[in-house]
């Protein structure tokens, strides 16, 4: 029973060792390669929404998923900040160990005093 199942593991590993063989290096062809499968996933999607479950016969047969929609509750959505913009509900963000942070900060404690022996 342990050598079926270790031969088993091994011929899965050799078909995926194909699969890495197959894949092309970094660049321009394999981001053609990439937008292909990319495209090709979008038309089974399209195909699975316009035929419906039932009639498309995928070879997992796990197409259900492809077909429902992504409903969100419209108090779930957040608003995206943007980091270039400035407003009331921006804060800094700096690391205190920052050599320039320190200096602001030190500079900060210098005005807060010069402001207080003004004042008192």
């Amino acid at each position: 029973m342990k050598a079926a199942k270790k031969e088993e593991l091994f011929t899965e590993i050799k078909s995926y060792q194909h699969l890495k063989r197959k894949r092309q290096p970094k660049g321009s062809s394999r981001e053609t390669e990439t937008l292909k499968l990319l495209s090709k996933f979008e038309d089974k999607l399209q195909s699975v929404r316009v035929l419906g479950v039932s009639q498309y016969d995928d070879d997992d047969g796990d197409t259900k998923w492809m077909n429902h929609k992504m409903v969100t509750a419209e108090s779930l959505i957040t608003k995206v900040k943007d980091a270039n913009v400035v407003d009331a509900e921006t804060y800094a963000i700096f690391d205190p160990r920052n050599a320039m942070a320190k200096r602001r900060r030190e500079e900060g404690i210098a005005n807060a005093k010069q402001k207080n022996d003004k004042v008192g």
